[in-house]
C-alpha cells in the first residue's frame, strides 16, 4: 500500500473533475466496450477479477492513503505511470468498481485522458443513480457497472435471486450497482 508520507498529489483547486458537456453518453459503446473486454479476457463465470483485468491492459493497480483530506475520493488513474490509485479506506466493493470505472476511461477515453488527466483522473464518490452532467463519467460508470455485472449472468441470476442484496454478494459489488444494471437493462430491453 501506497503510504500517505509518498505524497499522491490531485489538482483539486477547481473543485469538478468534469469536462465541459459536449454531447450525450454513449451508453451502447460503453456496453460494448465492457462486453467486448470481458471476450477477451475469457471471463466466464462472476465475480469479475477487474484487477487481473486491468494488468492485463498494462495497468497497475495500487491501494493507497488518502487521508482525511481527500476521503469523498474513491479513486484516480495516473496515464502517465498506468496506474489506478485506489482509496485504501473504501470498501473492497467500492474499490473493486473504482477499477472498473478507471478502467472505463482507459479504454474508452485516453485519448482524453492523456490529453487533460486532471479533468477525468479523479473519481469522487457520489451515489450512482444521481444524474452526472459530464457525458465522460456517465460513460465510464455505464462501462463499469456492465463489465462488472454482465447481462448474460445478470439475467440467468435474476430468475432465482429477486433480492438485490443476494445479487450483489455474487456479482461482489454493491447494491447501487446492481440496481443501476436493474435500471439500465428495464429501460432497454429488446436491445
Amino acid at each position: 500500500m501506497v503510504e500517505a508520507s509518498e505524497k499522491i498529489t490531485i489538482d483539486l483547486q477547481s473543485g469538478s473533475n468534469s469536462a465541459p458537456v459536449s454531447s450525450e453518453p454513449n451508453y451502447t459503446k460503453a456496453v460494448k466496450a465492457a462486453q467486448l473486454v470481458l471476450s477477451e479476457n475469457y471471463v466466464l463465470a462472476e465475480p469479475v477479477n477487474v484487477r487481473d483485468i486491468a494488468k492485463n491492459y498494462g495497468l497497475e493497480v495500487v491501494d493507497a492513503d488518502f487521508g482525511e483530506k481527500l476521503s469523498n475520493v474513491a479513486g484516480f488513474i495516473n496515464p502517465e505511470n498506468r496506474t489506478i490509485y485506489l482509496n485504501s479506506g473504501n470498501p473492497e466493493n467500492r474499490k473493486t468498481f473504482t477499477i472498473a470505472h478507471e478502467l472505463g476511461h482507459w479504454i474508452l477515453h485516453r485519448d482524453k485522458l492523456e490529453k487533460e488527466p486532471e479533468k477525468y483522473a479523479v473519481l469522487y464518490r457520489i451515489p450512482l443513480g444521481r444524474l452526472n452532467q459530464d457525458p465522460v463519467e456517465s460513460e465510464a460508470n455505464c462501462f463499469a457497472a456492465n463489465l462488472l455485472v454482465p447481462k448474460t449472468y445478470l439475467e440467468k441470476h435474476i430468475e432465482k435471486y429477486s433480492d438485490v442484496d443476494q445479487l450483489a454478494n455474487i456479482f461482489n459489488v454493491s447494491t447501487e450497482v446492481i440496481g443501476f444494471r436493474l435500471k439500465y437493462e428495464s429501460r432497454h430491453s429488446g436491445n
